[in-house]
Parts: C-alpha cells; sequence; structure tokens
C-alpha cells in the first residue's frame, strides 16, 4: 500500500534547500507548516510541490523540499 502522506521533522537552525524524498506520482499540498506566514518566518515550499520523475529509493518519483529551520511540514497527496 502506497502511503498518500507525509509527516517531516527538520530540526537544523538552518534553511535546508533541496532535501529529497521519494514518493507517489502527483501533487503534494503542504497542508502544514510550521514555519509558515502564520507560524513563523514564511520559509518553506509555497504550499505544495509536484513529484518529479527522478527515481529515490527505489521509487520512481520523489519531491525537492525545501526544509525551515527547526520546523515540521505535513504533506499530502491529491491526485
Amino acid at each position: 500500500m502506497l502511503r498518500s502522506d507525509a509527516e517531516i521533522l527538520g530540526l537544523s537552525r538552518r534553511i535546508r534547500g533541496c532535501c529529497q524524498i521519494r514518493v507517489t506520482e502527483g501533487w503534494w499540498r503542504e497542508l502544514l507548516n510550521s514555519d509558515g506566514g502564520m507560524y513563523g518566518s514564511n520559509q518553506g515550499n509555497a504550499g505544495g510541490v509536484m513529484a518529479e520523475a527522478i527515481p529515490q529509493q527505489g521509487r520512481p518519483f520523489s519531491l525537492k523540499l525545501t526544509l525551515p529551520p527547526v520546523a515540521i511540514l505535513y504533506l499530502k497527496l491529491e491526485r
């Protein structure tokens, strides 16, 4: 069974660009970004990211994410 959500915890004090994780093909909406405009410094993924055909850990698609400093991201697949 393929998951349709992803939780990412960033514990670095720096913004980490181009963090790549394996996922299912489609648009991944950023439902929660604890460093988003409502909560913090508005660093993140502009509300969502489209999976790219870049293989990662045995899956044909992956996301390139920006991880805000000391933050939690919750993403949900929208097909």
